[in-house]
């Protein structure tokens, strides 16, 4: 499914979702009922590219990519054949409503697929911080922060999985990845920390915008998650 095809929910829609129940049936009932989950917006690219082996692939957090052309300079300095952007937005206003993909695509001149991983739900003429949104929103997305419902396009029928896609790694760069357990393990820990400092601004009464109130601690889940990895890798630098 094409994600420009998407319409995007009504007030009304987004104010049931946010008032209503929060549990594991209601959050599968939504994501059933929005397609958003399943969507990609796909565009080729303006004119062929070679193909190089091996290829270059760079995998860079753009953070909302707020700052677009300074963000496409960057990238356009890496010499990747392929980029692995996360933290895209489409339609937001901290952003400038900007659909960030298809604009970094467009200075870049290359083709993109961007995959929506969740859908803000409170009011849209908002920012995060609360000051009035700039120009007119993009489809699908009008909403501005809130507490969003969504998955992972990755998680769906089709994509590798964490032990397929460590595999091909290891096949494809000639590698060693027996410490991988290590690495994801760290990359939790830094979760954790990341997350403990967003709440703590959330406590402090720093964090604004309609939605945070229901904002949950997400430190213990993450720790737990990091443990339980550890407890059942082979690495005995994991175990204490």
């Amino acid at each position: 499914m094409n994600a420009a095809s998407l319409a995007a929910p009504t007030r009304e829609q987004r104010d049931a979702i946010r008032h209503g129940p929060r549990d594991v049936a209601t959050h599968a009932r939504l994501l059933a009922a929005l397609p958003f989950a399943n969507a990609l917006d796909v565009a080729p690219a303006p004119s062929p590219t070679e193909e190089r082996d091996p290829a270059v692939v760079v995998a860079w957090n753009a953070e909302r990519c707020k700052f677009l052309d300074e963000s496409a300079a960057f990238l356009a300095a890496q010499g990747a054949d392929v980029l692995l952007l996360s933290e895209l937005d489409w339609g937001m206003a901290r952003s400038g409503q900007h659909h960030c993909a298809r604009e970094l695509a467009s200075r870049l001149g290359c083709a993109y697929a961007y995959g929506v991983e969740f859908l803000e739900l409170a009011e849209p003429e908002r920012s995060e911080g609360g000051e009035r949104a700039r120009g007119e929103r993009s489809s699908p997305g009008e909403a501005a922060s809130g507490s969003p419902f969504g998955a992972s396009v990755t998680a769906q029928p089709g994509f590798a999985t964490r032990a397929q896609l460590v595999e091909a790694y290891a096949r494809a760069s000639g590698r060693d990845v027996a410490a991988i357990d290590f690495y994801q393990v760290l990359a939790l820990y830094k979760l954790a920390v990341i997350s403990e400092g967003i709440y703590a601004r959330f406590q402090m009464g720093k964090t604004l915008g309609p939605g945070f109130e229901n904002m949950q601690r997400a430190t213990g889940p993450l720790a737990e998650r990091a443990l339980a990895l550890a407890d059942a890798s082979s690495d005995a630098r994991l175990r204490g």
